[in-house]
């Protein structure tokens, strides 16, 4: 969606004025740029010899290939010529990997940092107000490292990004870069598992049953060792 302008040179090769009766038919997005377009319309002519600019612009609305075309019909004997149109659509600003997951840790420890790399593919410099970090674990996330508040045109940073859980299980949240881009915020999903060194199975229990003066069956408690080293109890 950042507009770009190319432009096309007209050249009148006979030895009497031309005469443009239309430059139109634009297809694949691509639009006349009227502002900067020198060529004279009908009832103008363009004198023999001469030459003229066409100016043709772009808004991208997606990513990859983007083919169009426009048609110049004009007096001379080989009108109307068709000029097909090539560009390649990107995002402005692409974060990647897309997903950033980090191996189990055990609790109250932390995960060596993982790298997101942020790519300004603008011709203009891109600012960058925050870096936050959102979602149901968000506490379990941090930014260590972040980007200048200013990222060159056409350049790139890397964040890092630790994982501490907080708690057992799946520990999820979302990386967000806040700019002045097209599309801001943009974001990665982070994910990670919280382990335990030691676990116990079941954590309570209350099934207990027994009469007064008699002994209950008894019940298992599982204590797993998680670490790689012996645990002494």
């Amino acid at each position: 969606n950042e507009p770009v302008t190319k432009t096309v040179t007209l050249t009148n090769n006979q030895s009497v004025p031309l005469t443009i009766t239309s430059i139109a038919g634009f297809t694949g997005g691509y639009s006349l740029n009227t502002a900067n377009t020198t060529c004279p319309m009908t009832p103008l002519a363009l004198a023999a010899g001469a030459s003229c600019t066409i100016a043709i612009s772009l808004d991208a609305t997606s990513t990859g290939p983007l083919p169009g075309s426009i048609t110049i019909t004009h007096s001379a004997a080989n009108s109307p010529q068709t000029l097909n149109l090539t560009a390649n659509g990107v995002q402005p600003v692409v974060l990647s990997p897309a997903t950033s997951s980090f191996p189990v840790q055990f609790l109250g420890a932390t995960s060596p940092a993982n790298t997101v790399t942020v790519k300004n593919n603008q011709n203009v410099p891109l600012n960058i107000a925050s870096v936050p970090i959102s979602g149901t674990n968000s506490n379990d996330f941090l930014v260590t490292r972040a980007c200048p508040s200013q990222l060159p045109a056409n350049s790139s940073c890397s964040l890092s990004v630790t994982f501490s859980p907080l708690a057992t299980g799946k520990r999820t949240a979302t990386l967000n870069v806040n700019d002045d881009a097209l599309g801001s915020p943009q974001t990665v999903t982070l994910g990670g598992s919280g382990n335990a060194p030691l676990l116990v199975s079941p954590t309570s229990i209350t099934s207990f049953n027994a009469n007064v003066g008699s002994t209950s069956p008894y019940r298992t408690v599982t204590l797993t060792n998680n670490t790689t080293t012996s645990v002494t109890i």
